[in-house]
C-alpha cells in the first residue's frame, strides 16, 4: 500500500495530503481496498471528457466532452489496442458535448459519430451533429438537427441525451421545458417532455415523429435525464426530473418508431411518496431495467437508497442497498450505465463530499454491490463509463486535469480498488 507513495503522482492517487491519506487509511482499514490497481491512465489536456462509445468495427473509442462551462469541445479517436489518441477535432459550431453514440454510415467501418451539444452559447440553439470518423474527413459535420424550439431544450443533465436503435436506422433524442404553475409556491413546477425520433438512413435527418410524453408536477423544475432504446431499439424509456408529486419520471414508449406506437408511465416502489430515480440501463433481454432508487419514509426523518431490477410495469424483481463503500460518495450527479456480463457499471459523484467520485457496480441478478469492480476517488468526478476491448473505461475529470482510465475487469469479490 505505501509503495503507491514512490510512484510518480497520477490523477486519482488520493493521497494528496494528510487528511486525504487519512481517509484512505480509513478505507484501507475498513473495506479492504487493493490500491494498487489504478489501471492504465490517458490525459486528456485542456478539456471534460462527457461521454464514449466503441466504432462500430470496435477498434477505437470516441471520446467527446469540452472546457468547464464553455464551448470549444473536441472529439477524440483512441486506439483500443494501443490507448493512445489517433485523431483529434474540434466539435462544430465550437460547442461542447453532452453524449455521444455511433451509427452505421455509408461504407465506413468505423460508423459516424451523433454528437448532442449541451453548450447553450447565446444564439446557438439546443442541436444534434452527425460527425465524420474517416482519417480524411474526421471531425467534419454531415450534417445537425434541432429540435423546435416550443419544445425547450435538451437533456443535458446525464450523458443520455441522444440514443440509437439496434440497427442505427433511428435516433431517439429527449427535450423538455418547465414552468412554475404557482408563483406562491417552490414545489409546484407544471414539466413538459418530448421523445424525438428521427430516421437517418437518408442523405440528412428526418423527423419520423415528435412523442409529446406525459406532462407532470414535481417539486423542481424540469431536468432531463436520460434517453434509453431497449436492446432491439423498439421500445426507449425516457427518465426525466426527480421528485415527482403528480405523474411518474419515467415513461416508457413501446415502439417508439411506429405511428401506432403507446405511451405509458412506469411507477416503480414506493408510490405517493417523494422519491428520486435514475435509470442506468436495460436489462439484455429487453424486460427491464436497472436504476437507482431513493426514497423517503413516512415521516421525513430518513432518506433510504437501493439498486433495483424492474420490469416493465413497475414491479420490483430484485433490489439491494448499496455497500458500505459505495455509501461513501453522496449520489448526486449520474452518468449512464453500462451492462457487461453480470455487471452494471455506472459513474455517480457529489461536488461538496469527501468522497467525491464513485464508479459502481452491481451484478445483474441480486443487484447487490461487486465491490471488487468500484472505484472511488476524493476530488475526481467519474462522467462515463463504457467496456472495450475487454476493460472498462473511465472518464475522470477535476477542476484541473483529465484523464481517461483503464481498469482489468476484477474476479476477486472481496477486494476493492482505490483509483
Amino acid at each position: 500500500f505505501w509503495a503507491e507513495d514512490t510512484r510518480p503522482l497520477s490523477a486519482h492517487v488520493l493521497a494528496s495530503e494528510l487528511g486525504h491519506m487519512q481517509n484512505m487509511v480509513l478505507l484501507c482499514i475498513a473495506f479492504g481496498i487493493l490500491a494498487s490497481a489504478v489501471g492504465d491512465e490517458l490525459s486528456i489536456p485542456g478539456r471534460w471528457p462527457m461521454d464514449m462509445a466503441s466504432t462500430l468495427d470496435k477498434k477505437a473509442v470516441v471520446i467527446v466532452g469540452g472546457p468547464a462551462m464553455g464551448g470549444g469541445g473536441k472529439l477524440d479517436l483512441v486506439d483500443i489496442d494501443t490507448f493512445k489518441i489517433l485523431k483529434t477535432a474540434d466539435l462544430p459550431d465550437h460547442q461542447s458535448a453532452s453524449s455521444v453514440v455511433i451509427v452505421p454510415y455509408k461504407a465506413s467501418a468505423r460508423g459516424a459519430a451523433v454528437v448532442a451539444m449541451d453548450t447553450q452559447m447565446i444564439g446557438k440553439p439546443d442541436a444534434i451533429y452527425m460527425v465524420s470518423l474517416e482519417d480524411s474527413s474526421f471531425g467534419s459535420m454531415i450534417w445537425t438537427w434541432a429540435p423546435p424550439r416550443d419544445h425547450g431544450h435538451l437533456f443535458t443533465d446525464m450523458n443520455a441525451a441522444v440514443a440509437t436503435d439496434a440497427s442505427g436506422k433511428y435516433i431517439y433524442l429527449g427535450s423538455g421545458s418547465s414552468k412554475n404553475v404557482d408563483i406562491r409556491r417552490a414545489d409546484a413546477y407544471n414539466n413538459r417532455w418530448w421523445l424525438h425520433v428521427l430516421d437517418i438512413t437518408g442523405s440528412g435527418p428526418q423527423l419520423v415523429q415528435t412523442v409529446e410524453l406525459p406532462s407532470y408536477t414535481a417539486k423542481s423544475y424540469y431536468s432531463g435525464f436520460g434517453v434509453f432504446p431497449s436492446p432491439d431499439g423498439s421500445h426507449v424509456l425516457v427518465n426525466s426530473n426527480m421528485a415527482g408529486v403528480d405523474g411518474s419520471p419515467i415513461v416508457l414508449v413501446e415502439n417508439a418508431a411506429s405511428t401506432t406506437h403507446a405511451v405509458r408511465n412506469i411507477t416503480t416502489l414506493h408510490k405517493g411518496v417523494l422519491s428520486f430515480v435514475n435509470v442506468l440501463a436495460w436489462d439484455a433481454e429487453g424486460k427491464g431495467f436497472y436504476a437507482d432508487y431513493s426514497f423517503v419514509n413516512s415521516d421525513k426523518t430518513k432518506m433510504t437508497q437501493v439498486h433495483i431490477h424492474s420490469d416493465l410495469h413497475g414491479n420490483v424483481t430484485a433490489s439491494a442497498e448499496p455497500s458500505a463503500l459505495a455509501t461513501r460518495v453522496e449520489h448526486e450527479y449520474y452518468g449512464k450505465g453500462y451492462v457487461t456480463g453480470e455487471t452494471v457499471f455506472y459513474p455517480t459523484y457529489s461536488s461538496f463530499s469527501t468522497v467525491q467520485g464513485l464508479v459502481a457496480a452491481f451484478g445483474t441478478a441480486d443487484v447487490a454491490d461487486q465491490s471488487s469492480n468500484e472505484h472511488v476517488a476524493f476530488s475526481y468526478w467519474p462522467k462515463a463509463v463504457t467496456v472495450a476491448g475487454g476493460k472498462l473505461w473511465v472518464a475522470w475529470q477535476s477542476m484541473d486535469k483529465a484523464t481517461v482510465n483503464r481498469y482489468s475487469l476484477a474476479v476477486d469479490p472481496k477486494s476493492h480498488i482505490v483509483v
